[in-house]
């Protein structure tokens, strides 16, 4: 790290990380007036096209202005009328409903039983059903998403479940 010690590499790396924040601040865009001129019959064409535009936006509402912008479109009342009672009297399902635990359900531990659980360098291997299995697998409708230390945490129909090892 000697080029850090040298004053001059230290002064143009200094300028350097100035210059660059600068520019991310936008110090170097040019600006209109910075732009070379157009000539006069340029301009006047700019001009005429301009009032043009304006003499037609004002004529017709719904064409667009000069800056791109384009109106609104209107709405069908009749439309929203017809359907307003039909929304009023049946939202359908709330999207926000949290959908809980089933209380028939009797969770994986009724389904899936752990017997083991090896932790190797590379992989983790976990006895479920007396299957050996790694995460990834699937077995009765369960994908094995983990496999700790005394747990597999499992996606079942509800979501993510613990395996519990049954310890005798």
């Amino acid at each position: 790290m000697k080029l850090l010690q040298n004053k001059l590499a230290v002064c143009v790396l200094g300028i350097l990380a100035i210059a660059i924040v600068a520019y991310n601040f936008g110090a170097f865009k040019t600006s209109k007036k910075h732009l070379p001129s157009a000539s006069k019959s340029e301009k006047t064409k700019v001009e005429k096209n301009k009032t043009s535009n304006k003499a037609t936006s004002s004529n017709n509402p719904k064409a667009s202005g000069g800056h791109g912008e384009q109106a609104p479109l209107p709405m069908d009342i009749s439309l929203v009328k017809m359907r307003l009672s039909q929304w009023v009297q049946a939202p359908g399902r709330d999207p926000f409903q949290h959908f809980s635990k089933q209380p028939d359900y009797a969770g994986v531990a009724a389904f899936l039983k752990l017997s083991a659980v090896w932790r190797q360098t590379r992989t983790r291997l976990a006895v479920i059903n007396q299957k050996v299995l790694e995460e990834g697998d699937i077995i009765e409708d369960y994908r094995i998403e983990r496999i700790e230390g005394e747990r597999v945490l499992v996606d079942g129909p509800i979501g993510l479940e613990p395996l519990e090892l049954e310890l005798a």
